[in-house]
C-alpha cells in the first residue's frame, strides 16, 4: 500500500467517522424544530444542509476526475490502489450528498407545510 492509498483510505474513514454523527444530529435538531414550529430555525438548517450536498458532490466529483486520471493517463498507471481507494471515497461523497439532499427535501416538506396547511373542505370526499 502506498502513501497515497494510505491517506485517501484514512481520509475517507475520517469523513466517514465525522460525517455520520454530525448528519444524525442534524436530523435531530431538523425533528426538534419540526416540533417546536420554529420556522426560522429550519430555514437555516435546510440551507446548511444544500451547502452541505453541494461541498460533499464537489468533493465527489473531484474525485471523480483523480480516478479518471489514474485510469486513462500512461503516467499514473502504477496507482491503480490509489484509483480504488479514491473511488471508495467518491462513492462515500456521493452517498453523504444523498443523505444530506433527503434531509434538506423533508426539512422543505415541513417548511412548505407550516407555511401553507391544508384546507380541509366540508362535506367533499375524495
Amino acid at each position: 500500500m502506498t502513501m497515497l492509498t494510505s491517506i485517501m483510505v484514512i481520509l475517507s474513514s475520517s469523513v466517514a467517522l465525522v460525517m455520520v454523527p454530525r448528519i444524525y444530529g442534524s436530523w435531530l435538531q431538523f425533528k426538534e424544530a419540526s416540533e417546536d414550529g420554529d420556522l426560522d430555525r429550519l430555514i437555516n438548517l435546510q440551507t446548511m444542509h444544500n451547502e452541505w450536498v453541494i461541498r460533499h458532490l464537489s468533493m465527489a466529483l473531484l474525485a471523480l476526475v483523480v480516478v479518471a486520471a489514474i485510469k486513462y493517463l500512461p503516467e499514473l498507471e502504477s496507482y491503480t490502489q490509489t484509483a480504488a481507494a479514491t473511488a471508495i471515497y467518491c462513492v462515500l461523497c456521493f452517498a453523504l450528498a444523498f443523505a444530506e439532499s433527503i434531509i434538506a427535501q423533508r426539512i422543505s416538506g415541513d417548511t412548505t407545510a407550516m407555511l401553507h396547511p391544508v384546507k380541509h373542505q366540508k362535506g367533499k370526499h375524495y
